[in-house]
């Protein structure tokens, strides 16, 4: 009887263990292509935002101006110096 017995574990085992592989591989690669399927769709907006990005640069170099232009302002007249030279601008009294 427990020869029998014995010789069925023997059998069972290792039938068991080869369906946990596969139904273990059979989830990695369900694991795997899901990863695959997001980097794809990761990849393509990547894609999409550099075409936007490079729409919105273009758009940016055309509203901005090259160069400033040169405005033409009044000369004004020099500030006189001190009568008192620069001994009273250094001055201070507390």
């Amino acid at each position: 009887m427990h020869d029998v017995r014995r010789m069925y574990l023997a059998g069972a085992a290792p039938a068991v263990l080869a369906l946990f592989l596969m139904s273990s591989q059979a989830a990695a690669q369900a694991a795997l292509e899901i990863v695959v399927k997001r980097l794809d769709a990761l990849e393509k907006g990547n894609d999409n935002l550099k075409e936007e990005n490079e729409e919105l640069r273009k758009r940016v170099n055309a509203t901005t101006p090259k160069a400033f232009a040169k405005v033409e302002t009044s000369k004004s007249e020099p500030i006189p110096p001190s009568p008192l030279g620069l001994a009273a601008v250094f001055e201070t009294t507390y």
